[in-house]
């Protein structure tokens, strides 16, 4: 198991470095670098393309804990996120909800601990127990599957774009 570890850490750090690299040298020119070395995503609020124009601007702004809880009761998304050794289901779906959240918004597991009531070490357990590759990919694989069925499911004249 511990050869296992270091070696996707060993491969995770190399992809890292090679990924702030093309970030910090303008390679990637999809983010813009700000104070501190800080970067963000570029978006273009003037792009004038049919499908982007504006897109996000017509979406109202929703929590994400509650997209992962709606994402949940409909697909059965948490059950995705099994124990690392004994492929137990998880037990509090609340605390792979902050942890997924901490992650995805680069909020961090220490700051998740100050504001979502739990402990920094239960985060850290959590993470590293039921957040793995395999495991995000049956959640990805869990969440895409029925929109992918409807969008082929459907009859041509109605993928009009």
């Amino acid at each position: 198991m511990e050869k296992v570890l270091s070696a996707k850490l060993a491969y995770l750090e190399k992809i890292i470095h090679r990924v702030n690299k093309r970030i910090l040298t303008n390679e990637n020119s999809h983010f813009k670098i700000k104070d501190k070395g800080k970067w963000i995503l570029k978006y273009d609020k003037t792009d004038t393309l049919p499908l982007n124009e504006n897109f996000f601007g017509y979406l109202p702004q929703m929590d994400l804990t509650d997209i992962i809880h709606f994402a949940d009761d409909k697909t059965g998304l948490l059950a995705n996120f099994t124990h690392l050794l004994n492929d137990s289901k998880i037990i509090d779906k609340e605390l792979i909800k902050a942890v997924l959240t901490a992650q995805a918004t680069n909020m961090g597991l220490r700051k998740m601990s100050v504001s979502s009531g739990f402990s920094l070490d239960k985060l850290k357990n959590a993470s590293l127990n039921f957040i793995r590759e395999d495991t995000l990919k049956l959640a990805k694989e869990q969440l895409t599957r029925p929109v992918l069925k409807k969008v082929l499911t459907r009859p041509e004249k109605s993928l009009q774009i």
